[in-house]
């Protein structure tokens, strides 16, 4: 039996969580965006607002990619959309 499809707007929302869990499980310390981090590491402003703005910019760019090239329609495959996001573009920093 297939599930019915989400309105678009809890597809963006199961898929952000999805990203979400998985940055926040590693943590900014351990988990950094390939090209991302180095465009946020330019900005002027505090370390604690570079933190914030990379998880949400990752985040908005894990939905609109995610779901362009997954097409979830239920939660599931939405929230591993997220994960899958996050982990084909997320690499994990070195042990100091």
């Amino acid at each position: 039996m297939l599930p019915n499809p989400l309105p678009l707007g809890w597809v963006i929302a199961f898929t952000a969580s999805g990203a979400i869990v998985y940055w926040c499980k590693w943590g900014p310390n351990k988990l950094r965006a390939f090209a991302l981090s180095a465009i946020v590491d330019l900005l002027p402003v505090s370390a604690l607002w570079k933190s914030i703005t990379e998880v949400l910019v990752f985040t908005a760019l894990g939905c609109f990619i995610g779901i362009g090239l997954l097409q979830p329609i239920n939660a599931p495959q939405a929230v591993t959309a997220g994960f899958a996001w996050t982990g084909a573009f997320a690499k994990m920093r070195r042990p100091d």
